[in-house]
């Protein structure tokens, strides 16, 4: 279940169908826990289908640390011709202990503010929880339409110790 902060704390949008960019890490990345693959390769194979049902604009950018990374990120952010009302970045980035994904993540909040400063920042915790972090900003989006389709919720645990 999606929990809002109530009162005035965010700015949200009355958006009903936002165009949303996850980036994040593949599924099978080195740096996400063997254990997760195939949860989080179900989770983003969905998440189009559900996005859809939510009635959210959606794509996906996976980056790739040891290759630069941003890459694919800078190119969507600086093409105008395409509408972004938000950025959310996925748990495998920013929930992980690597040092170089933290200054990733860094990089990729700052550039989204930096090039498209209305667009919102968002975090998920997991593939499904992309939706929630959708719905937090843009309460207006089908979020029961989309939650017919999904999964119970699951917790997702990235680092490894």
């Amino acid at each position: 279940k999606t929990t809002h902060v109530k009162g005035d704390q965010m700015q949200k949008s009355t958006k009903s169908n936002p165009s949303i960019v996850l980036v994040g890490l593949p599924w099978n990345h080195p740096m996400v826990p063997e254990q997760y693959h195939e949860q989080v390769r179900h989770g983003l194979e969905k998440l189009p289908e559900w996005m859809s049902a939510a009635g959210v604009q959606y794509s996906l950018i996976s980056i790739q640390p040891e290759h630069g990374g941003l890459d694919a990120l800078i190119e969507r952010l600086d093409d105008k011709d395409q509408e972004l009302d938000g950025v959310v970045v996925g748990f495998g980035v920013r929930g992980n202990n690597d040092v170089s994904l933290t200054a990733l993540l860094e990089n990729a909040i700052s550039l989204a503010h930096e090039k498209r400063p209305n667009a919102k920042i968002m975090f998920n915790t997991s593939p499904p929880g992309t939706v929630d972090a959708v719905a937090r900003w843009f309460p207006s989006i089908q979020l029961e339409a989309a939650l017919a389709l999904m999964p119970p919720p699951q917790v997702y645990i990235l680092n490894k110790d």
